[in-house]
């Protein structure tokens, strides 16, 4: 299996502060609320997540650490892009239908030849607007028990296991927040249990997950399904983050 990596901006640049510094910002989680390419490169890229100090992306090419780049990013439903320049702080390889993808992690560099920081800051809070707008107008199954988080149709692509109860699910939806399954044995409400997901061949993650809501599904299903949704208890964020930006990086997730 091969890859390409991307030819580096030169610069001469100070050294990066410590992880945990380069981590102060707190990052927007995304869902396609902005496009990204490499300027004078016709590489597609998926932004999944967003912050004043950086961002994170998910694409075909390897980036060296330290590279240094400069990207166009756009919000979507606009032609209004930021031209801002990032070196390559973090890097991890993924592989979905046989083909290896590189989650990347970015940190602004402190000079901007085609911008400001306050641009940059501005852009943040332009799409923390959007990103806010739409979990606001995201349904719900249950209004009693209202999920303010977008959520990603997964069409059956995820598979699991209620691992406390040896059941196995069909994931209906996903989202920061918890998901919507299918199972052919009912689940009471309020109970809690480790649920094991299976993100196609490359990766399971364990969490813990509270019954929210739960129905029977349509009479007209043969064998009986249930469908109930859950509420993820103490999940890491960012395990969660990058669960959502492999589905939505995913060629089966349209």
């Amino acid at each position: 299996m091969s890859s390409r990596v991307s030819p580096s901006v030169p610069a001469d640049l100070p050294a990066l502060s410590p992880a945990p510094e380069r981590r102060r910002s707190p990052r927007l989680q995304l869902l396609g609320e902005v496009h990204g390419q490499l300027v004078d490169m016709a590489v597609p890229i998926v932004v999944r997540n967003l912050s004043e100090g950086g961002f994170s992306i998910d694409t075909t090419l390897e980036f060296p650490d330290d590279a240094v780049h400069r990207f166009r990013l756009t919000p979507s439903g606009s032609d209004d892009a930021l031209i801002v320049q990032a070196r390559a702080v973090h890097s991890y390889m993924t592989v979905v239908d046989k083909l290896a993808r590189f989650v990347t992690g970015f940190a602004f560099t402190p000079d901007q030849p085609n911008t400001t920081h306050s641009a940059i800051e501005r852009f943040v809070d332009e799409t923390r607007s959007i990103v806010d707008a739409r979990a606001e107008a995201a349904p719900s199954d249950n209004p009693a028990d209202r999920r303010t988080d977008a959520r990603l149709d997964v069409l059956g692509e995820l598979h699991g296991e209620i691992e406390s109860l040896g059941v196995p699910f069909l994931v209906r939806d996903f989202s920061m927040g918890g998901c919507c399954i299918e199972t052919h044995t009912p689940l009471e409400v309020d109970e809690a249990h480790t649920i094991r997901i299976d993100v196609y061949d490359c990766l399971s993650v364990l969490l813990r997950a509270r019954v929210a809501h739960s129905r029977r599904g349509s009479e007209s299903d043969r064998p009986t399904r249930y469908v109930t949704g859950l509420q993820f208890l103490d999940a890491d964020r960012e395990q969660l983050s990058e669960m959502l930006g492999m589905l939505t990086s995913s060629l089966r997730i349209k």
